[in-house]
């Protein structure tokens, strides 16, 4: 295109309309989950049969049964590993550095589907750093089990009712670039650090802050700094409506906390402060009904947000100074 070089940044997703469809499935499908794990007589166990149910599913959706399947049992297995290794910091914070280098290297043979990265990077850091999977190998096998047992029947399903569709013109589309392998190893090692602090102080916010990293950082560093900023911008925001929730009766300020996860999907891809914003209402009014404290988390969401985008703009300028680029 005219005025524009090679080296640019590609462009953001962009979409036209929230994905309602799109989130009554993913809830449809942890709600499944969850009962799943109730019937297996521990629904505090219930992420680990929600990842390798909902990544099985997504991964059908975008590339078909076969890599579903095998997207589905790549995050089955990383919670088995999350399940052995969440009561060992270090050696936990080592994992989630070996999943990071793993899911960013460039031509990585048998790397996941780049659209599937963050998410295998979540279903490790969800159930570690938040002691859901302490339950050790064998205790979390079934729960896993069923997850991708049940994600497979699923993505079947899904395969019968989808019309059939031609992707041959999208075979030889580009991937999207990986990041240089300098920002991968420091972002690998901040990511340790930050873990192995979160699970040795019992801390949720330092895992706010490694989930914010992972989630925002991009290949392109316009594109960091662009989502960085905006997930900063609905975390306040959300601060904001959940202060403001506060004067109403507590019953409908949690209620309303738990529909906000409703917009956090549907919006995720069309308008990314909205679904930011709906997601720190949902965590900051759920976390904070317990004491009544909803402005002290409020304003820990706000500023661990803050340090995790920080990290990640960090890490991505030092990727475009690799590549020979300005930051």
């Amino acid at each position: 295109m005219p005025g524009h070089s090679v080296n640019d940044p590609a462009p953001l997703p962009h979409a036209t309309k929230a994905h309602w469809g799109l989130t009554m499935v993913l809830l449809v499908l942890a709600g499944l989950g969850a009962g799943i794990a109730l019937a297996l007589g521990d629904s505090d166990r219930a992420l680990l049969v929600i990842f390798p149910l909902i990544l099985t599913v997504a991964g059908t959706h975008l590339s078909g049964l076969r890599a579903g399947a095998i997207v589905g049992l790549t995050a089955a297995l990383i919670v088995l590993v999350a399940a052995f290794s969440s009561t060992t910091p270090l050696f936990a914070a080592a994992i989630l550095a070996g999943l990071i280098l793993w899911t960013a290297w460039p031509d990585a043979a048998f790397s996941p589907p780049y659209a599937a990265a963050t998410p295998l990077l979540l279903c490790y850091l969800v159930p570690t750093a938040f002691g859901a999977a302490a339950i050790g190998l064998q205790g979390a096998l079934p729960f896993a089990s069923a997850g991708l047992a049940a994600g497979v029947v699923c993505a079947t399903v899904l395969i019968l009712l989808r019309p059939r569709t031609d992707d041959s013109a999208h075979a030889n589309d580009p991937a999207p670039p990986s990041p240089h392998l300098a920002a991968v190893l420091l972002g690998a090692a901040v990511s340790a650090w930050l873990l192995w602090y979160a699970l040795t102080h019992a801390s949720i916010p330092a895992a706010w802050i490694l989930m914010t990293f992972i989630v925002v950082v991009e290949p392109e560093h316009p594109n960091t700094v662009s989502r960085s900023l905006r997930r900063i911008g609905g975390t306040l925001i959300g601060t904001a409506i959940v202060v403001f929730l506060t004067l109403l009766p507590a019953r409908i300020e949690t209620l309303v906390g738990m529909a906000a996860i409703a917009p956090a999907i549907a919006y995720n891809r069309v308008h990314y402060i909205v679904s930011v914003a709906a997601t720190t209402v949902m965590i900051v009014t759920l976390y904070g009904a317990p004491e009544g404290d909803f402005l002290g988390w409020g304003i820990e969401r706000i500023v661990d947000t803050a340090i995790g985008a920080a990290l990640a703009i960090a890490v991505s300028a030092l990727a475009a100074l690799g590549r020979g680029r300005p930051a």
